[in-house]
């Protein structure tokens, strides 16, 4: 079963339905937030917006969302101030999932996983509408305002290809930063998060139970990407692993200061504020 750390407890969320079970999601609804709480998003989260909903890179030039949130095959993906232009769109209208495919690399995309389970914390990520008023007791409603959002929940159930989570702030139990998702939240993320912490995306969301509010017992739901794992990987091909080649930036950039460090030269410091500028610019893009 994967694991999350605390200092990795963050996600993106974004969802909105068009299975007959659920109604629309709009954003990613954070408890606390009318107390200016805010998880910090993750230094290597990469869900973004597409078509006025949100999406997950998930390879070095493809992102998937929700089929339903529509969208030309060129249209454009915005990730942390960057716009990249769509070439192909490839639709599994059975699943509500999209791929599509963009006009340059990405800084980073995410794993899929098949290796989530029920009572599993999750990460939730979307870039839609986030908490406006609270109208009564542990009952927010869906402001106007769009913003990237990270949250966090727990698994209640896996069944039908479907992850369900339950909104329960004022809860015992319930996390610090309990989350739901909301309108243009439709293809964000769903993350588990392994031991090493790298945030692996198990489900893309889709939906919402109630519209307009988010309170204690609303239910959000995403579509298991376990059970389309044979589609996406017959669309993407074979990607390189962002995390280990990340953490292997990481190793080459210590072993380059630790070098320097033991034999100083005249502009050495120099050379190390450039080289790690080099990385740092990397993970922030």
């Amino acid at each position: 079963m994967s694991t999350i750390t605390t200092a990795a407890r963050a996600a993106l969320l974004s969802a909105a339905a068009v299975a007959s079970f659920t109604n629309a999601a709009s954003a990613v609804v954070v408890f606390g937030a009318d107390s200016g709480a805010r998880m910090d998003a993750p230094q290597l989260g990469f869900v973004g917006s597409w078509n006025g909903s949100s999406a997950v890179a998930v390879g070095d030039r493809w992102i998937i969302t929700a089929a339903h949130v529509g969208g030309r095959a060129k249209g454009t993906f915005d990730l942390a101030g960057e716009r990249y232009r769509g070439v192909e769109r490839v639709v599994n209208v059975g699943a509500d999932l999209a791929l599509i495919r963009l006009d340059r690399d990405l800084p980073g995309w995410h794993t899929i996983t098949s290796d989530v389970s029920r009572r599993d914390e999750v990460l939730l990520a979307g870039a839609g509408r986030v908490a406006g008023d609270l109208v009564r007791a542990e009952t927010y409603a869906w402001s106007r305002e769009r913003e990237l959002t990270w949250g966090e929940n727990v698994i209640d159930k896996i069944s039908r290809g479907r992850i369900e989570m339950t909104f329960d702030a004022g809860r015992r139990g319930a996390l610090e930063f309990e989350a739901g998702f909301a309108l243009n939240d439709s293809g964000g993320g769903v993350f588990v998060v392994s031991e090493q912490g790298e945030l692996l995306l198990a489900g893309v969301a889709r939906g919402v139970s109630e519209l307009n509010v988010t309170r204690r017992g609303s239910k959000s739901y995403a579509t298991l990407l376990a059970d389309h794992l044979g589609w996406i990987n017959s669309i993407l091909g074979e990607q390189q692993n962002f995390f280990a080649l990340w953490l292997d930036s990481q190793d080459q950039a210590g072993e380059f200061v630790d070098a320097i460090a033991q034999a100083p030269a005249p502009g050495a410091g120099f050379a190390i504020l450039g080289f790690c500028g080099i990385f740092a610019s990397r993970r922030r893009r």
